[in-house]
């Protein structure tokens, strides 16, 4: 450091953060044990610098549960209705006619956000997994494909108090927003 600076450079820096200055320090920030005062380094090892992290206790919560329907769409297409069908085609139109020619780099389309009002009533009130073939209910119970070992979580945490965190760490994490779909 001692070459990057220069001499008189590195002189002019410890000048600034020297210790000289301590004294206009208040000294009810000091704390306890006064390390300022005293100027003893040993005493920084043992002051505390934040309070120790306590979990809250909880009780592991069930999967939600989803209604049951016995409507079967054969594509995503088929959960949204004619309005929301025309949004979503002008939406991919407009992004399409905007891409820039010779593959530059595109700009990102505006969101576009459909509610439960958007889908058609058989598909309203369910949250649906469209990552298959065909849409389908999200079974909260199914276990996620995971490479977590779900056992040793279960032993080494099994005295944890927040339970619902490891069961969440277990079977996957649970958005607890009390909203309306």
């Amino acid at each position: 450091m001692r070459d990057a600076l220069g001499a008189a450079g590195l002189e002019s820096w410890a000048q600034r953060v020297g210790a000289e200055g301590y004294h206009d320090f208040p000294l009810e920030l000091a704390g306890k044990c006064g390390v300022l005062r005293e100027r003893d380094r040993r005493s920084l090892l043992d002051i505390q610098l934040t309070d120790r992290y306590v979990p809250p206790r909880t009780v592991a919560q069930p999967q939600p549960v989803q209604p049951h329907t016995s409507f079967r769409p054969r594509t995503w297409r088929d959960l949204l209705t004619t309005e929301a069908l025309a949004k979503l085609d002008a939406l991919v139109s407009k992004t399409v006619a905007s891409l820039p020619p010779g593959g530059a780099q595109a700009r990102r389309p505006p969101a576009l956000a459909l509610g439960q009002g958007d889908l058609v009533p058989q598909a309203r009130g369910l949250v649906w997994d469209c990552r298959g073939p065909r849409p389908v209910p999200q079974c909260w119970q199914a276990v996620a494909e995971s490479k977590i070992n779900r056992k040793a979580i279960a032993k080494v945490f099994r005295d944890y108090p927040d339970q619902d965190m490891v069961e969440q760490c277990m079977t996957g994490v649970r958005l607890k927003a009390d909203v309306a779909l």
